[in-house]
């Protein structure tokens, strides 16, 4: 296949995205479902169609001369750990008195556990970023 520089560019930063977005799907996939249990039909065909996908991919790139655009794994830790704080953000009793009125007692015993968590996601934040660089 003929590619110039941006096509080659464009089509390798593409193809690590949809490959790392399948890693995910298998991440889930592994925990409803450990790879040494049992697990559902549909969840045995993904596993299958994801080790497909790979492969294709893997042949793709070889096709066309290209390596996979490895990333540093911190930015994209601390994408989760954002989307879990903003998703814990909205959890507030405060923000949940949007959806009508909140009993006063679930929301004085919903606020420290929901602070608590936001603790702990900004202790995640914090460890995230003392990892060493990785890529994947």
């Amino acid at each position: 296949m003929q590619l110039d520089a941006a096509h080659r560019t464009g089509l390798r930063s593409s193809l690590s995205l949809a490959e790392r977005a399948i890693w995910r799907l298998e991440a889930f996939l592994a925990l409803a479902w450990p790879p040494a249990g049992p697990a559902p039909p549909a969840a045995t065909r993904m596993r299958a169609l994801a080790a497909r996908f790979h492969a294709e991919i893997a042949a793709l790139r070889a096709a066309c001369g290209l390596t996979h655009e490895a990333r540093d794994i911190r930015p994209l830790l601390f994408d989760e750990i954002f989307r879990a704080r903003d998703a814990l953000e909205v959890s507030r009793p405060e923000e949940l008195g949007g959806f009508g009125a909140l009993d006063p007692a679930t929301a004085d015993a919903l606020r420290p556990r929901i602070a608590s968590l936001l603790i702990l996601v900004h202790d995640l934040e914090s460890a995230a970023g003392a990892l060493p660089a990785s890529k994947i």
